[in-house]
């Protein structure tokens, strides 16, 4: 499940850079009990009375996401994602004639972490 949402640490990001926080996973600390340690999971809804950063899946991120963008210039880029031989994901703008130049390209180990960056880059 976790590869399908951003990590905890994204997550945080995200909260702190005012990505919305209507989204379908959470995380949140589990509970323990005696001396042990809180640990973070993904819940389906936020605890009341816990801290919780949600936890947006790809299409989530992507859906706060313009699907073009223009340069200084007015040129028209589009939204693109890549899914690389080497398994990590890259994502950015592109001009339709012209992909040696990209706008904003980020990377990530997966597509919902690779989407999340370039969120971070356009809004951070």
């Amino acid at each position: 499940m976790e590869a399908l949402t951003v990590s905890l640490e994204t997550a945080k990001k995200l909260r702190a850079a005012g990505f919305p926080q209507e989204v379908a996973m959470w995380w949140g600390e589990r509970p323990t009990y005696d001396d042990q340690p809180d640990e973070w999971q993904l819940w389906t809804e936020p605890w009341a009375d816990r801290e919780c950063f949600a936890a947006p899946t790809a299409q989530e991120i992507a859906d706060q996401l313009p699907r073009k963008i223009e340069d200084e210039q007015e040129e028209a880029f589009f939204l693109y994602i890549v899914a690389r031989s080497t398994g990590n994901w890259e994502v950015g703008y592109s001009h339709i004639e012209a992909e040696e130049y990209p706008l904003h390209d980020t990377d990530g180990d997966t597509m919902a972490e690779a989407l999340a960056a370039l969120w971070l880059k356009l809004n951070g």
